[in-house]
């Protein structure tokens, strides 16, 4: 009894594997299972299975200049050999309490905050920007879109968030929506005060299917970060239609659409290309001596056909000898 008045730095600490489920002898909570496995039993002393019990490691401790299982040295030797401090700590609950360890050690520890929502405060950075440039290059209509570049900056004192966006397009329902961007600039004048933002340009299905040339106007602008808009400047780009032109190869389409005019050229956009005329195209027939003797250009082959005529009669008449 009377170490139930013992303060907490004696309180024994045990480790896991000085207990038992029953099943073990000289361990805690060993239970009649444990004395009748024994193994030979009648042979053993009385209260063989019995040793290692709490009042044995308490009066070891308590005889031992170097105690193991008192809770002060046990949570000692844990910490490297830190002193510890060891208390009661009370507890609000109903029949509650726990033990108060204190040390000089450094360890990790979960610590849980509660706060009310109410009370809370949050704070955001606002700071002026403004787009010292913006632009969009032409395109076709059928190109698929175009692309629009603006250059932001941060001309306030702090560190903010911007979005910039690209809205407000005339003629209406010609530009499809476009995505806004975020971003945080730094306060001038150190690096990372301004940022280039590129955005794609695209008609809406409606227009591209209309193919038909147009100008276009839209308005960039800057917000910071509770969305009121600092700055806006208006870019105005143009969507050209699609020419169909197929140069010298195959004229003009014609208004009926089912044929092409060209020069020396025929239905269905096919030019003919013009060619001089030969000696074929004038005496067709090679034997035709008088046509080539008079069609101009034509006297090599007359004279081919001459003198082809005059290895024939000498092989004839040498054929007759």
């Amino acid at each position: 009894r009377d170490r139930l008045f013992d303060p907490p730095a004696r309180w024994l600490l045990v480790p896991r594997s000085a207990t038992t489920a029953g099943s073990d002898c000289n361990k805690i909570g060993v239970s009649h299972e444990g004395f009748a496995t024994e193994g030979a039993r009648c042979q053993q002393r009385v209260g063989s299975c019995l040793d290692g019990q709490i009042d044995d490691l308490y009066a070891a401790d308590a005889a031992s200049d170097a105690p193991r299982h008192f809770l002060a040295a046990a949570v000692a030797a844990r910490s490297g050999g830190a002193a510890v401090g060891l208390a009661m700590a009370a507890s609000t609950a109903a029949g509650g309490g726990g033990l108060q360890l204190s040390t000089a050690r450094r360890q990790a520890s979960v610590v849980r905050v509660e706060v009310d929502a109410a009370a809370l405060r949050y704070t955001v950075n606002t700071s002026p920007g403004e787009i010292r440039a913006a632009a969009a290059a032409d395109f076709a209509a059928a190109s698929g879109g175009g692309r629009l570049v603006a250059r932001v900056v941060n001309v306030g004192t702090l560190r903010a968030e911007f979005t910039v966006t690209v809205d407000r397009c005339t003629p209406d329902g010609g530009i499809a929506a476009v995505a806004a961007q975020t971003l945080t600039l730094a306060a001038p004048p150190g690096d990372g005060a301004e940022a280039e933002v590129a955005f794609a340009l695209s008609l809406t299905p409606a227009a591209a299917a209309a193919d038909a040339d147009a100008e276009y106007s839209c308005v960039v602008a800057v917000r910071d970060a509770l969305a009121r808009e600092t700055h806006a400047v208006a870019v105005s780009f143009a969507v050209a239609a699609i020419v169909d032109d197929r140069g010298t190869q195959g004229g003009s389409l014609a208004a009926s659409g089912t044929g092409a005019t060209a020069t020396g050229g025929a239905a269905d956009g096919v030019q003919l290309l013009a060619r001089e005329a030969t000696c074929v195209d004038a005496c067709p027939s090679f034997f035709d001596v008088l046509c080539l003797a008079f069609a101009g250009g034509c006297l090599a082959r007359a004279a081919a056909v001459v003198a082809g005529v005059v290895v024939a009669c000498c092989c004839l008449a040498g054929v007759a000898r």
